[in-house]
Order: structure tokens, then sequence, then C-alpha cells
């Protein structure tokens, strides 16, 4: 039983067990030097080869954990790696920066165009980027990493009161939705048959000769919202002039006038 001049042999139930002295590591029923200095800790690879894992500020030079200390407000900047190239300390810029000379210049990853997959926006994040899911997607997989994220339409017309008005019917496109009047309706924001704003618009016969208008009474912007939004709807009499409805003061030109605050 051997594990050569710096380790005692021994047998544990029939196998060899090898004890190594101070600095020494077990490499094939050998006792191999293993010493990085004071500052790091030594492990051989597969090869036998000994790997120092040094603390910080320090780095391996011919075997040895010696000081290597990137000053932050050197010339390289925060974040620059220091090893030994040829002998010499060397402040070297980490993966997804640049070096220009002057100090470590955060690469913009987003400015490549395949960066991100479709339905996406491009983040820049220091020394990296991640990709998240336009306005009206959703991720298909949250678990999924942050550079190749899979996102899917968002159906709004599956969720209840996205078109509040039971007059119009939601249609789903990418991205977003069309809340449309129903046929022989005319929206308060176009013609016959065309989509409108929800929480803006409303859709009014095209049969009865109504007029429809949008006023805002107190209305306060939420987010981009309008929390106060009223309609007036007014129904002309007939043979009468259409009254100018964003002027209407009382209700002599119309037969009908019905006003709903959302």
């Amino acid at each position: 039983c051997d594990c050569g001049e710096h380790g005692k042999c021994h047998y544990n139930e029939s196998q060899k067990v090898c004890e190594c002295e101070e600095h020494y590591r077990v490499f094939k029923g050998e006792c191999r030097e293993c010493f990085c200095g004071y500052r790091g800790s030594c492990n051989l690879d597969s090869q036998g080869e000994k790997i120092c894992n040094c603390d910080y500020g320090f780095s391996p030079h011919e075997g040895i954990c010696m000081p290597c200390n990137c000053d932050p407000w050197n010339v390289r900047g925060i974040g620059a790696k220091c090893s030994f190239v040829d002998g010499k300390k060397q402040c070297i810029c980490p993966k997804g920066f640049l070096e220009n000379e002057i100090t470590c210049e955060d690469i913009n990853e987003c400015l490549t165009e395949s960066a991100c997959p479709p339905n996406t926006n491009c983040v820049n994040v220091p020394g990296s980027f991640q990709c998240e899911c336009k306005p009206g997607y959703q991720r298909s997989n949250p678990y999924e990493d942050i550079k190749h994220v899979e996102c899917k339409d968002i159906d709004e017309c599956s969720i209840n009161g996205t078109c509040f008005d039971p007059l119009t019917e939601c249609i789903n496109t990418p991205g977003s939705y069309d809340c449309v009047c129903n046929t022989s309706y005319y929206s308060t924001a176009g013609n016959l048959g065309e989509s409108y704003i929800p929480m803006y618009n409303m859709c009014y016969p095209a049969t009865d000769q109504w007029l429809a208008a949008t006023i805002a009474l107190g209305t306060i912007m939420f987010f981009g919202i309008c929390t106060s939004c009223c309609y007036i709807i007014a129904k002309k009499e007939e043979g009468r002039p259409s009254p100018d409805l964003q002027g209407l003061r009382g209700v002599a030109d119309v037969l009908e006038l019905i006003r709903i605050c959302v």
C-alpha cells in the first residue's frame, strides 16, 4: 500500500485510503502537491493539474495567489478583473463590457436586431440584457431564460368587461383588441360599424337620427384612463336642425337627452 512519499496509506475494508500531508491532494492513489499560497484554495483537475481559487484581491501567478486588485478609480473603472498576463498585472474588462482604452464601457446588446425574439422589447442591463414581452403579450413560460422568452398574445376579449358597451363586439388583434359597434349602430368616434376606444366612446342607433357626443365633466386622468367620462346621446325632433352638442345648453332642440357617466 503506497501513496507516495507525502502520504500515508492504509486499508479501510480492503479499500486503499491515502492520508496526504498538508498542501497535498490525492490523485489516482498518489499524494500530489497542491498549494496556492495562503490566500487561496487548491484543487486538482482531471489531469492532475492544480487549480487555484484565490481570495478577493488576489490572482494566480506562477501557481501562487498574489495580490492583484483593480482600484475602482483606475482607468478601467468599476467591474474590471485583475489578472497576471506575461507576469504583469492587468485589469481586464468583464464579459459584457468593452475596453475603450479609458474605462470598461457597457455593451448595449439591444442595438443588435437579433438580440431578442419577436413580440419582445430588449432591455439593456449592465454587462448583459433581458427580453420583456411587449404590451398586450405575456410569457408562455414564466420560468424561461430572460434572454429567450416566448411571448404569446393576450386575448383581451376573453376578459369580461373589456368592451363595456353591450352594443359592441370585441375583436382580438395581435397585442391589442378592438371594440366594434354592431350592425346598424354608429360609434361616437367614427362611422357605421367602426371600432372605438373603450371608456371614451359608445355606440348609438343609426336609424333614428341619433346624435352623440362625448364630454368630460370633472374628468380625471389616471394612468391615461378617463375615470369620469360622460356621454350625451340626443335624439333630435323631426324637422328641426341638428343641435350643436358641443355647445348644448338645454333640451329645446332635442326630443330625448340621455347622459351616461362612467
